[in-house]
């Protein structure tokens, strides 16, 4: 471990002292082996997170000081490092499948989805806890203040469609739809939106079948209503898409309206059926005032909400033995409709 964890972190994620075969700057680490070591300096500290379980979640920037081949030195990069059970299916895993996908059938998404530069995995802990070490690319999140309305539309419209793709060629549920997971690039003068962070993904081909119900994953205050209930549905596209609405009402939106009871800045801090209530009002009420340059949004945000209010009560009892239409809710959340909903016209559903 003391080859792929700088010792300032190890020192702060475990409160103590780095063992002695550390380097002696607590900054510096080294990932791969021979010819196709990396040697990288640690900078900021973006996320550190820890569950039980023996669970960690670490993302940093750091500095490539040497890389395989000389191709990334001087570049800044994120560096992940997660500590997590030996049966969970690494993040890779999910990108590589995208991205070699991509690569034959629709190169236009490897400009949306992350690029690792490097993948390590080393046992830690005990034979049930991986520690999986990612370099990636440096990505912009898309609440950056700097991007103008049309860049931020562009980048919005980017992300939603490589989720349509992730799922309809893929077959990728990301499960994992939030502000810290919407992100760009620019390249040759264009933006694009990525998105990134499938460490909560699923593929919806597996043997294991589908997410079953009972089981709550993502970001709480973009979870869809359905995820937040006591006995929550099974994980669905149709959910991520309303995770969807609620990124970019809070993206766009002003998060400080005097008019709301909660203010947008509070929202994540609700408890779960708060939360829910709180989106209840968002679809069905009425969304804060929009963002001063941001007016091209209010029509987007009220054909997406209306998706959901036409959808509302569309509901399957408990006892049915086949719910009808779930997935969709009788058709109503669709990715064309959201698609359509993505419109500088007004649209007719």
């Amino acid at each position: 471990m003391s080859r792929l964890v700088p010792a300032r972190l190890y020192a702060e994620a475990s409160n103590a002292p780095p063992p002695c075969e550390f380097d002696s700057d607590d900054d510096l680490f080294t990932l791969g082996r021979d010819h196709l070591e990396w040697r990288l300096r640690l900078g900021e500290i973006f996320t550190q997170t820890c569950r039980s379980g023996g669970r960690a979640t670490v993302v940093a920037k750091a500095t490539v000081l040497a890389s395989p081949g000389e191709t990334h030195n001087g570049a800044d990069v994120v560096v992940k490092w997660l500590w997590a059970p030996r049966t969970r299916k690494a993040e890779a895993d999910f990108v590589r499948r995208a991205r070699t996908l991509a690569e034959k059938e629709n190169t236009n998404m490897l400009d949306r989805l992350p690029n690792f530069l490097h993948v390590e995995e080393e046992v830690e802990i005990d034979e049930d806890v991986v520690l999986r070490v990612i370099v990636q690319e440096l990505l912009t999140p898309l609440d950056n203040p700097t991007l103008t309305a049309d860049e931020l539309a562009k980048a919005f419209k980017d992300v939603f469609e490589c989720y349509r793709w992730l799922v309809e060629a893929a077959r990728i549920l990301h499960r994992d739809i939030s502000v810290k997971n919407l992100m760009y690039r620019r390249k040759d003068d264009q933006i694009y939106g990525v998105l990134n962070d499938f460490d909560l993904a699923h593929f919806m081909d597996d043997e294991s079948g589908p997410v079953p119900a009972g089981q709550r994953v993502g970001t709480v205050p973009y979870m869809a209503r359905d995820l937040l209930l006591s006995n929550p549905y099974p994980h669905l596209p149709r959910h991520d898409l309303e995770s969807l609405v609620y990124v970019l009402i809070f993206l766009v939106c002003d998060r400080d309206d005097p008019g709301e009871l909660v203010p947008l800045r509070q929202w994540k801090d609700l408890d779960m059926r708060k939360e829910r209530l709180y989106k209840y009002g968002l679809l069905f009420s009425g969304y804060p005032g929009l963002r001063p340059g941001f007016n091209r949004f209010d029509l987007w945000i009220y054909q997406l909400t209306r998706i959901f209010r036409a959808a509302r009560g569309v509901r399957v009892p408990e006892q049915e033995p086949e719910p009808v239409d779930q997935e969709t809710l009788g058709g109503r959340v669709t990715f064309d409709t959201f698609a359509l909903a993505l419109s500088d016209e007004p649209t007719f559903f």
